[in-house]
């Protein structure tokens, strides 16, 4: 396989994307200042009533925007497993930050060009999207 078949190849790049959202996120997740905001504590707060079967958040707490229904599905799981429930919160959007690289290096890859593509995708690494 060519140099140029292997960066166009979509399973390389899922692989090669996911590791280099997680190296270039590793430093922050480990820091010892790594802390919830205000608005993760309240999402927090929602997946612990939907874990405790209360209810299925949908919204924040007292708004009617901030869909987090789907943040909670995906850290349900994570919080109930885990001891830290920092990261476990984190991880939704660390989730969400990939799929979105990895659709938007499928879409420049049939637009445009693989190469399009994997400068798309280092370009929005360097933005702290999900901190």
């Amino acid at each position: 396989m060519s140099f140029s078949k292997l960066y166009g190849n979509r399973y390389f790049a899922l692989g090669s994307i996911a590791l280099l959202v997680l190296i270039s996120r590793l430093p922050r997740i480990l820091h010892s200042k790594f802390f919830l905001d205000s608005d993760e504590a309240t999402v927090g707060l929602g997946i612990l009533h939907f874990l405790e079967a209360k209810h299925i958040p949908g919204f924040f707490y007292g708004q009617q925007y901030g869909l987090i229904f789907f943040e909670a599905i995906v850290a349900a799981p994570f919080m109930a497993l885990s001891e830290n429930k920092v990261i476990p919160l984190k991880a939704p959007m660390l989730f969400f930050f990939l799929t979105a690289l990895w659709f938007l290096w499928i879409f420049l890859k049939k637009h445009i060009h693989h190469k399009a593509a994997w400068l798309g995708v280092f370009f929005m690494l360097t933005l702290p999207a999900w901190y």
